[in-house]
């Protein structure tokens, strides 16, 4: 009967010490690491530039969370038109007026200046190309303008803009309501490194998006 009881009195602990170490001894919260998506558009001012107008942008971009840091890696395309010819090479002329496409990639990093229930803001800086192509129209029209580009190093700074407004839920283990969806408003400074006429001017862009950033539980 001892023997009995022993194992049974055993037994009855172990459920209550499971139960007490993980249900009252711990607290369930957000996890340091949490990831982001968001897709935008937006317009993109050419500044000063003496070869380009104003624009507009579409965007794509994935961004990786831990703790207050923030990775952003993005592409964006931006559509303008030319102010005057454009010279891919001395003998390889886009006519003024004509449209023309930058490309955009962006890699850089924020840090979290204030995070509540409404908003995330991060200030950010990184590096980035500056890509610039004629259209398929003009590529067509012009043979000589097929695979023609002009490329450029540039820098990057900007102010990354997170309004909340729905708690994300799509799996309890995976993202729950440490996560959100966002109206995410970014605005972009670039600043191309170059020599090259063509690229030369700083460009700022405004872009305006949905996007979401969503945390694991630990």
């Amino acid at each position: 009967r001892r023997s009995a009881c022993g194992t049974s009195g055993q037994l009855a602990r172990v459920p209550k010490r499971h139960y007490v170490r993980n249900y009252i001894r711990l607290v369930v919260g957000s996890s340091d690491w949490g990831f982001g998506m968001d897709f935008s558009i937006g317009y993109a001012n050419a500044g000063k530039s003496d070869y380009i107008d104003d624009g507009y942008s579409v965007g794509i971009g994935c961004d990786f969370h831990h703790k207050k840091l923030g990775l952003f890696t993005r592409l964006n395309i931006i559509g303008t038109t030319t102010k005057k010819d454009f010279y891919f090479t001395p003998t390889d002329i886009l006519p003024a007026r004509s449209s023309a496409i930058y490309l955009d990639p962006e890699l850089s990093l924020g840090y979290e200046t204030l995070n509540n229930k409404t908003v995330t803001v991060m200030p950010f800086a990184g590096i980035g190309g500056f890509f610039c192509d004629p259209i398929q129209k003009d590529q067509d029209k012009i043979p000589q303008l097929k695979d023609k580009e002009l490329a450029s190093f540039c820098y990057q700074v900007g102010l990354n803009c997170d309004f909340k407004f729905k708690n994300l839920n799509v799996h309890p283990n995976l993202i729950n309501e440490y996560g959100f969806q966002c109206i995410r408003l970014r605005v972009t400074y670039l600043m191309p490194a170059t020599n090259i006429p063509e690229l030369k001017g700083n460009q700022l862009m405004v872009t305006v998006g949905w996007g979401f950033v969503g945390y694991a539980k630990r």
